[in-house]
């Protein structure tokens, strides 16, 4: 897994304004365009804790089987996606002050 910092991304949150990042990553991604990038800092950090759910007091990050596409909601054949969609969407509600009301059925969480 590649750091975000080679593409001179600093996600840090340790002195910012954000509380938590929260980040899904597709574990079976192979093409290069779609290169999986870990929000922590150091590559070492990154590589001891592949493919686990990482959490810290600012960074959540969690693998999901699949492709970028699949995790994202690309692929228009197969559900991969509602698994991430409903864990991204717990920790909105879960971490932030993010209310999703009547847009998503309880049926769906």
């Amino acid at each position: 897994m590649q750091n975000i910092r080679a593409f001179g991304m600093n996600l840090d949150v340790s002195n910012s304004d954000f509380q938590t990042i929260v980040h899904a990553v597709a574990t079976n991604e192979n093409r290069a365009e779609f290169a999986r990038r870990s929000i922590y800092i150091s590559q070492t950090e990154a590589n001891s804790k592949n493919d686990k759910t990482i959490n810290d007091k600012y960074r959540l990050e969690k693998g999901f089987l699949g492709a970028h596409s699949d995790i994202g909601g690309g692929y228009k054949d197969g559900d991969l996606s509602n698994a991430s969609l409903m864990w991204m969407i717990k920790q909105a509600q879960e971490k932030g002050s993010i209310k999703f009301g009547k847009y998503i059925s309880s049926d769906f969480l």
